[in-house]
C-alpha cells in the first residue's frame, strides 16, 4: 500500500464519518463536560463493549472541531505493518496540513 492509497481510504473514511454523523440520534450527552477533556495534549479512550456508539460519541463531540480521523479497523487498513505506518502519518499531514499547521502555532 502506498501514501495515495492511505490518503484515499483516509478520505473514504472521512466521507463515512460524515454519514454517520448526519445519521446519529441526538442524545442527551454531558458534551461540555467531555469537551473540557479533549483538550491538546490530552489523549482521551473512549471504552465500551463492541457496538455501544464509541464511534458516534467520538464524532459527535468533535462535530464542529477539526480533527483527523483514521478508522484501523478498517478492513483496507489493517494488513499493514508496523514499518508502513509512517505512510499513514504522512497521508495524514498531507490530507489534514491546514489543521495541523493551525495546531503548531
Amino acid at each position: 500500500m502506498n501514501v495515495e492509497e492511505i490518503k484515499s481510504v483516509l478520505k473514504e473514511q472521512r466521507e463515512d464519518a460524515e454519514n454517520l454523523l448526519n445519521r446519529a440520534i441526538p442524545r442527551d450527552v454531558p458534551k461540555e463536560d467531555l469537551l473540557a477533556r479533549l483538550s491538546i495534549p490530552n489523549v482521551l479512550a473512549i471504552l465500551g463493549v463492541r457496538r455501544s456508539g464509541k464511534s458516534t460519541l467520538s464524532l459527535l463531540l468533535l462535530k464542529d472541531k477539526n480533527f483527523a480521523y483514521v478508522d484501523f479497523d478498517d478492513e483496507k487498513l489493517r494488513n499493514l505493518k508496523a514499518e508502513e505506518l509512517h505512510m499513514v502519518e504522512q497521508a495524514i499531514y498531507e490530507l489534514y496540513a491546514d489543521f495541523l499547521s493551525a495546531l503548531e502555532r
